[in-house]
């Protein structure tokens, strides 16, 4: 879950800072990346001829006011073709107009997976039951896995790539080959004294090789990340407080990086976290967690919670949740963001079942123009509809508006993207072409039905004198933070 609506003189400063380029590069630049009205009509009238519009799916809507801060999240329904008018949201029990409804089929799918060894020790029946349920997924999806030790150190058996890796990631079966080494390097035995805390700092550098990968992805924890919301609040004992900053935090990260969390705990008859015998050891002594317990992070991503005894389920439903997701908006009024936690409702006629976040901290987020994510993932980000294609020497791109919030006031269509041209060395180094370059949208109606028809287009002319291997068109609405890219070869110039 994301906000935006950062001021002028706020998004002024953080682009000044991220560019560091020499002023007369700058509005060199910027010149360029501005002359749309008078760029060549030939050429426009052969771009367009490249590329088609493609269908809307899904259609946004429209807000009635200027932009302001508002709530994005990603949500599962099992109906294709759902619009922002299927929707019945409120948030805090004021009903609220969803004003984008994108569809979200990213490619690849990408579960990642932690077993914490005190819930499930190798070679346990819960270990086996994980692992026999994983078998069938692991070169069909992007699937990756790690283990927490005795020790509390969280290894990986098969890790998600580097978040600046240059090449895709590639899938093919890895089970046979990476799993005898770690059961051999970690035997079954008693983690008595010791809980499935999280160990904040490596779920965020989860969450951010995560964040390079698009759309929604899932974050399966057997025995881990199970915390209740209460723990979010502050409190006079300085390690509760500790708890609930690295809560909120963690959360938030997860939320940027749109992973939803599918935590499995729980116990079984014996009160127990693991029965502590020979049907699956662990942790002996340590309290029952309820399902308000350990369903926190679960509820605040959009994931789901499941007790002892459902990890096949949990693995199923963690890969198959991906197949059918939205990205929905909503504009709060401007009293909204007071810092607290608010509850989400949503549902629709048009969808039996709805998986979404039930609650969220109202404080507005002040995200980067351009993420690093979008600069180094090996992957194209698909927020946005993206293309771009090399054009009389010049570099075309074109955005589909229909996942772009426009603001709607007295026959005008506004809005205000974010686009950057990123260059590819054939040393794989990246660097900035341009600067980001807020674009900002005042179109009339006619104006609006023709970018619907045909799309918006940005021209960009790099630099002379560069050669790189390909090149990056990065376009985020300022509003919402959808992203999207496109990535090309770059031909001889």
């Amino acid at each position: 879950m994301s906000s935006g609506g950062a001021t002028q003189t706020q998004r002024a400063q953080a682009l000044s800072t991220r560019a560091g380029n020499p002023a007369s590069k700058r509005a060199r630049w910027l010149t360029v990346t501005v002359m749309v009205a008078r760029y060549n009509q030939a050429v426009i009238a052969h771009w367009r001829a490249l590329v088609a519009l493609p269908a809307l799916a899904c259609a946004q809507g429209v807000l009635a006011q200027p932009p302001a801060p508002y709530v994005t999240f990603d949500i599962v329904a099992g109906a294709p073709g759902l619009t922002a008018a299927d929707f019945h949201l409120s948030d805090n029990r004021k009903p609220q107009s969803v004003v984008l409804c994108h569809p979200d089929s990213p490619s690849p799918r990408v579960t990642a997976v932690v077993i914490d060894t005190s819930y499930a020790p190798v070679k346990s029946p819960r270990w086996s039951e994980a692992i026999r349920a994983l078998r069938p997924h692991e070169a069909s999806e992007y699937l990756y896995l790690y283990v927490i030790t005795a020790q509390g150190a969280m290894l990986p058996v098969h890790a998600l790539p580097p978040k600046d890796s240059p090449t895709l990631p590639v899938n093919t079966p890895w089970m046979d080959r990476n799993l005898p080494p770690i059961e051999a390097a970690l035997p079954a035995e008693p983690h008595a004294g010791r809980s499935a805390g999280i160990s904040v700092h490596d779920y965020l550098e989860l969450a951010s090789r995560l964040a390079a990968f698009p759309g929604r992805k899932s974050l399966l924890c057997i025995g881990c990340l199970t915390a209740a919301v209460s723990q979010w609040s502050d409190s006079k004992a300085p390690e509760y407080s500790a708890r609930a900053r690295d809560l909120r935090m963690l959360a938030a990260a997860l939320l940027d990086a749109r992973i939803a969390v599918y935590p499995v705990a729980g116990s079984p008859p014996s009160g127990r976290i693991g029965a502590g015998d020979a049907a699956g050891g662990g942790m002996p002594g340590a309290p029952a967690l309820l399902r308000d317990e350990m369903a926190a992070l679960a509820d605040a991503t959009g994931g789901r919670a499941y007790a002892f005894g459902e990890i096949a389920e949990a693995v199923t439903s963690s890969i198959a949740d991906g197949q059918s997701s939205y990205r929905i908006a909503y504009q709060p009024s401007a009293d909204n963001w007071d810092g607290k936690r608010h509850t989400l409702a949503i549902s629709s006629a048009r969808a039996a079942h709805i998986l979404a976040p039930k609650w969220y901290i109202a404080s507005p987020s002040s995200a980067s123009p351009i993420p690093d994510a979008a600069i180094l993932s090996p992957f194209d980000q698909s927020d946005l509809g993206v293309s771009a294609a090399l054009v009389n020497r010049a570099i075309q791109a074109r955005v589909d508006p229909a996942g772009i919030v426009f603001a709607h006031t007295k026959e005008r269509y506004r809005a205000s993207l974010v686009l950057q041209l990123i260059c590819y060395t054939p040393d794989q180094r990246r660097r900035a072409c341009t600067p980001p370059i807020i674009r900002a949208l005042d179109l009339s109606a006619s104006e609006y039905a023709e970018a619907v028809r045909g799309g918006l287009r940005f021209p960009f002319e790099p630099p002379e004198g560069e050669a790189p291997l390909k090149y990056r068109v990065i376009v985020r609405d300022e509003n919402s933070g959808a992203i999207g890219t496109a990535t090309i070869a770059a031909e001889s110039r």
